[in-house]
């Protein structure tokens, strides 16, 4: 609060979350947004409950939020972008800033549906069958492990469980297992 007779904080601290898209299919789920602060901003993280699921740092320019607040002007772009994987029984989503001076500052809370699974296929060319080819890469899913089927078409081609240790996945994800390696 102001005192009496003082102007009031032209740039208090602050922050928005963008509405939610919907992620495409096999995408993560992201959360956008921005947030302000006279304090350096080290990290913008979303959290379920105490479990922490994503972090970054804001480092993209807003024109939009530099035309609402243009005397509110800072060394650190304001906007942020969090991809959140998935996760089994996530409630709803608080996104939070932290300062440089310690301190935390609520910029909003969100529902994302996390269940949906997501993976890749690895393959770095054409995939024929044959032999020799297979189809590689990973696939999570917060409700246990994937099966996975290559189709062409309407017709299956291999089928298989996404559970081979992938250390890469288990890292980013902790998904202790996501792999496979189909043969055509």
């Amino acid at each position: 609060l102001a005192a009496p007779g003082a102007a009031a904080d032209p740039c208090p601290e602050r922050g928005f979350l963008d509405p939610p898209v919907p992620p495409a299919p096999g995408a993560l789920a992201r959360i956008d947004g921005w947030v302000w602060s006279s304090a350096r901003i080290t990290e913008v993280l979303v959290r379920d409950r105490e479990r922490v699921l994503a972090v970054t740092t804001p480092d993209s320019p807003r024109a939009d939020v530099a035309a609402e607040f243009p005397a509110c002007r800072s060394g650190q772009p304001p906007g942020f972008s969090l991809r959140v994987p998935p996760a089994r029984d996530a409630g709803e989503l608080v996104v939070e800033a932290r300062t440089a001076d310690g301190r935390v500052l609520e910029i909003g809370a969100v529902s994302v549906d996390l269940t949906r699974p997501i993976g890749a296929i690895e393959n770095s060319g054409a995939i024929a069958q044959g032999a020799e080819s297979s189809v590689h890469g990973w696939a999570i899913s917060p409700l246990g492990e994937l099966e996975v089927s290559v189709l062409a078409g309407d017709v299956e081609l291999a089928s298989g469980t996404a559970g081979g240790r992938r250390n890469d996945i288990a890292a980013l994800y902790g998904a202790e297992r996501s792999g496979f390696d189909l043969p055509l």
